[in-house]
């Protein structure tokens, strides 16, 4: 245990580093011998930190002439899978992710639509007959679905919003069973028709049509009634090496798919901490796994601290807390990395904090609303051009929705520290009074214009 968490601690500070000087994808950061004597470790600390930063999509080892820890292209898979398990153990409910979609559609798909070229649409197309045209085998085993959804919202969108639908299909594969994840996802079913139809409205730049295919793949996606039984019960999950599945007991796509199923443990004991999953040798014989999968499992788990692993006698893996701070560090980090401009990161989070005023009267408590107003009494000694990091994380919380206000945290770290220049000279005490009073007596649609016109004059900047 000493070994891994002194890797996983080395990992942190290389990737704090790496963001903190934007260097560029392919780039050497630093050879084994530069990292061994700058961070006072081992060979094997290094080596092991370098297999963590490699999962993350941070660097990898290159080996050889030449070698060393190689910067690679931010990728937005696995902190999305980090941030949708932050996300998942606050959760209220499954319908709160919709908040954090429509808020990222409400983003990107007005600009992008329009920002797309005809090259784009043409390949986006070509890639969507590919799959059409594929046996059922090659379509299921290739994850076709997945990828084609990949390539069109990276188009349309940018890292922050490519991250939030990354952490909202993985919430998809993690809170709904795998079996029916699989039987929609991996065949040419009606969530693929709508995704075709989604498509071509896309490359035909019919932004209505597109926000209505997006609403029902959305429904589709979360038929509560289909599925919340299925939820509760172990028996209904079908086990790792189902005859009836693609194979997923080999490789990391395995060890995957064992990590959704202890989460899924976690969740039916309702993430109590220190609560015994099971011993080794068990959790091994309950899921037909080997030692190292079981391992590799955990190990994707540990990173969020949801659970952690204890050896010897009456040892094993026990739920752990599942502190948020490491997800919200991996996402502003990875925003960072990818370089994204502040004037992106302030426009998402505007929809994002525009939907938690929508649910603060579902869901507000008198201390959440007493943190709003404390909040707005700081922002409201600002100096022009600022609206304070505490209003924007008060907001947040008081949306009692934990996909959003996590969502909030992330961007309010990646912004920078001071707002824009040249700021114009008007007087917005009237619109942080209109937003308190607004969120006071849950006037909604007051509240959302109040922060609207605020966001005209004023940027918010970091917490840090």
């Amino acid at each position: 245990m000493a070994s891994t968490s002194n890797g996983i601690a080395l990992a942190d500070e290389i990737e704090e580093a790496i963001a903190a000087t934007f260097p560029e994808p392919g780039s050497l950061f630093a050879t084994e011998d530069q990292l061994r004597p700058r961070h006072g470790t081992g060979r094997s600390t290094v080596r092991q930190a370098a297999r963590i930063l490699e999962q993350r999509g941070v660097a990898y080892m290159k080996r050889g002439v030449g070698g060393g820890l190689i910067v690679m292209e931010p990728d937005p898979g696995p902190v999305g899978r980090m941030l949708a398990i932050a996300i998942g153990s606050r959760l209220g409910n499954f319908f709160d992710m919709l908040r954090l979609v429509k808020a990222t559609d409400a983003t990107v798909l007005p600009s992008g639509i329009n920002g797309l070229d005809l090259a784009e649409c043409d390949s986006i197309r070509a890639m969507a007959d590919e799959m059409e045209a594929m046996a059922v085998d090659e379509f299921s085993q290739g994850r076709a679905h997945w990828h084609l959804l990949r390539r069109a919202l990276g188009a349309l969108g940018n890292s922050a919003t490519l991250l939030a639908y990354h952490t909202w299909m993985e919430c998809n594969a993690d809170l709904i069973p795998f079996s029916m994840n699989v039987s929609e996802t991996r065949r040419r079913g009606e969530y693929w028709a709508l995704t075709l139809q989604a498509m071509e409205a896309l490359v035909a730049g019919d932004i209505s049509s597109l926000f209505e295919f997006r609403n029902r793949q959305i429904r589709f996606a979360v038929d509560w009634h289909a599925w919340r039984g299925m939820e509760s019960h172990r028996p209904l999950t079908p086990s790792l090496n189902s005859p009836n599945l693609v194979d997923v007991t080999a490789g990391r796509h395995g060890a995957d798919r064992l990590s959704r199923e202890l989460l899924h443990e976690v969740r039916l004991r309702r993430w109590e901490p220190d609560a015994h999953l099971g011993g080794f040798s068990e959790l091994m014989e309950r899921y037909g796994v080997s030692s190292a999968m079981l391992r590799q499992a955990t190990k994707m788990l540990e990173e969020c601290s949801t659970v952690y692993t204890r050896p010897g006698r009456g040892g094993g893996v026990f739920i752990g807390d599942c502190n948020p701070a490491a997800p919200i560090r991996r996402a502003t980090n990875y925003l960072k990395q990818a370089r994204m401009p502040p004037e992106d990161i302030r426009a998402f989070l505007t929809q994002i904090l525009l939907e938690c005023l929508s649910q603060i009267p579902d869901r507000a408590t008198s201390q959440r609303i007493g943190q709003v107003r404390d909040g707005l009494a700081v922002a409201a000694r600002q100096k022009p051009g600022i609206i304070a990091p505490e209003l924007v994380m008060a907001i947040g919380q008081a949306s009692g929705n934990a996909a959003l206000s996590i969502w909030v945290e992330v961007l309010v770290q990646a912004l920078p520290k001071r707002g824009r220049d040249n700021v114009p000279d008007v007087d917005l005490n009237p619109c942080f009074d209109a937003l308190a009073e607004s969120i006071t007596t849950y006037d909604t649609g007051r509240a959302r214009r109040a922060l609207i016109q605020l966001t005209r004059y004023a940027d918010p900047v970091s917490a840090v």
